[in-house]
């Protein structure tokens, strides 16, 4: 029953499992390094801990940044801030006339079919983070699985 639910696992999350796969394979050398000085358990956590500060802490510093500048935006367009006058009256004073009235009747249904994909692809992406969180967890405890017993592994292999 346990390699049934194995199976599903590694099934379902197998993007997941091979990262962890190949991280492990990364990391060896630094683990076997620290295996030196400290046990097995503990040199497995350390490049996990290592690991996720130099790989996700960015990733997630981009997505703050990134989410932070669309509410920014969202917030002057809402507040009127930022309006086409706004935008054109600004594109003026460095030397460029734009009609936007012209632009817009001229490119309304690309205008409207972007960004109806760009709220679906948002919504999409926010849907999905549940599922990209699991992901991530199965990464971390299969990577330190691999980290303390990855040699045992391949040999029982």
């Amino acid at each position: 029953m346990s390699s049934v639910l194995a199976a599903l696992l590694v099934l379902t999350q197998h993007q997941y499992v091979s990262l962890a796969s190949v991280l492990a394979y990364v990391l060896a050398p630094v683990r076997r390094r620290l295996e030196r000085r400290m046990r097995s358990d503990t040199a497995a956590l350390t490049l996990i801990s290592l690991a996720t500060f130099v790989l996700f802490i960015p990733v997630a510093y981009i997505l703050t940044v990134a989410i932070q500048q669309g509410l920014g935006l969202l917030t002057a367009i809402r507040e009127g801030e930022l309006s086409p006058d706004t935008i054109q009256g600004r594109i003026e004073t460095i030397g460029y006339v734009i009609d936007f009235d012209l632009l817009y009747a001229t490119y309304q249904e690309p205008i409207a079919t972007g960004v109806q994909r760009l709220a679906t692809g948002a919504i999409t992406v926010i849907g999905g983070l549940p599922g990209v969180l699991i992901g991530l967890t199965v990464t971390v405890f299969v990577l330190f699985a691999l980290l303390r017993d990855g040699e045992q592994f391949v040999t029982w292999l």
